[in-house]
């Protein structure tokens, strides 16, 4: 497998972040960043950029516990840009898993229930009950059951940026009006609830996207920019930090070390 991982930074520092924010409601000036961490796969050994080990992901979840971080639902955070909530305190963090691989069901989802760790899982539908790597409905609605919020990861995963280029502005449109409107709607018919985050395959958005996003009925959109995010910040362009395998424990402390005074 290339390393998909390089290939993401590169495209998310050419692609992410074009086409105009949308104002915000006012964060407290005194407020804090939250770094939002990211995985996909877990495995005894890892075989690609997308899998950690699950010694490595049992160490990183201890440390949160270890330094006295904790972690809040996704939904606090999003709140907080809503002008629903306030800001999170300082030492908050939010996990959240993209994909739906059948080892967030199998190891991931174990270790953070019993560590009482909420998460956001990022689901693109069309692979579900399908592909032989991924969860099935079943287990996302039981996993819904036990503290794990189930969003939108597109339909079926393109890359943005690739369509843009081949397409014509109408069809591009079109196309991210699709794939962001039947995720949704799936999603909402098999789970029984209400989606309203998206996170942006490979982390690519455009102003196409962004504006689709909200035409869409969804809250939120999540990159992979490498930052915590704080007051100045915008709901349709979150950031997430996106772990991979060999992330040592030092790296990871001083990300969650990001969650500071803004």
């Amino acid at each position: 497998m290339f390393r998909l991982t390089s290939v993401l930074f590169l495209i998310v520092s050419l692609f992410s972040g074009i086409g105009p924010a949308e104002a915000q409601p006012s964060v407290p000036s005194k407020a804090y960043s939250v770094p939002v961490i990211l995985y996909h796969r877990f495995a005894d050994t890892s075989s690609n950029e997308m899998t950690v080990t699950v010694r490595e992901f049992e160490e990183q979840m201890a440390l949160i516990k270890k330094e006295g971080y904790t972690v809040i639902p996704l939904k606090q955070l999003v709140d907080a840009y809503l002008g629903k909530g306030a800001f999170p305190p300082p030492k908050s963090v939010v996990l959240v898993v993209d994909d739906a691989h059948r080892s967030f069901y199998e190891t991931g989802h174990p270790i953070m229930k019993r560590l009482g760790y909420p998460a956001t899982l990022f689901v693109y539908p069309s692979c579900i009950s399908r592909a032989s790597y991924a969860m099935t409905w079943e287990q996302l609605r039981e996993v819904g059951k036990n503290g794990v919020d189930i969003q939108s990861h597109t339909y079926y995963h393109p890359n943005f940026k690739v369509e843009a280029r081949k397409q014509s502005p109408a069809d591009y449109e079109k196309f991210v009006n699709d794939q962001l409107r039947k995720s949704k709607r799936v999603l909402e018919e098999k789970i029984g609830k209400q989606i309203s985050y998206l996170a942006y395959p490979f982390g690519l958005f455009d102003d196409v996207v962004e504006r689709k996003l909200l035409e869409n009925g969804y809250e939120a959109g999540f990159s992979i920019v490498r930052k915590s995010n704080g007051p100045a910040d915008v709901k349709t362009r979150l950031n997430r930090y996106l772990i991979v395998p060999r992330t040592s424990l030092k790296e990871f402390k001083r990300i969650l070390e990001t969650s500071r005074a803004s």
